[in-house]
C-alpha cells in the first residue's frame, strides 16, 4: 500500500471498521506482482480496448470503463486477491523473484 495508506487516521479508520491489512513493516514495496491493484489495471485495460475499440471522448471512455467493471463477475476480484497474505510472507522471506 501506498504510504498515505499507513498514516495514523487510516489505521484507526481500518481497526474502527474491521478491515484486515498488511502492517507496513510486512509489505514488500515496489513488487508490482504481489499488489491485485496492478493486475486488476492490466485487466481492465485489456477490456476496455478489446476489439480495438477506441473512445472518441472522455465521457465514451468511462463509459466503457463503468460497463467493463459492471460486466465482470464477482469472482474476478475474488481471485485477484486469492493468496495476497501469502506472496507477500513469501518475498518477505524468500525474495521477490520468488513469486514471480
Amino acid at each position: 500500500m501506498a504510504t498515505a495508506h499507513y498514516a495514523a487516521n487510516v489505521i484507526a479508520a481500518y481497526e474502527d471498521l474491521n478491515i484486515n491489512y498488511v502492517p507496513k513493516e510486512q509489505n514488500v514495496p515496489n513488487v508490482p506482482q504481489l499488489r491485485p491493484i496492478e493486475r486488476f489495471w492490466r485487466n481492465l485495460k485489456r477490456e476496455v480496448n478489446s476489439g480495438r475499440w477506441e473512445a472518441s471522448s472522455h465521457k465514451e471512455l468511462k463509459q466503457r470503463i463503468l460497463l467493463k467493471i459492471r460486466q465482470s463477475k464477482t469472482s474476478t476480484f475474488e481471485n485477484l486477491m486469492r493468496r495476497v497474505k501469502t506472496k507477500i510472507r513469501q518475498a518477505s522471506q524468500y525474495g521477490d523473484d520468488s513469486v514471480l
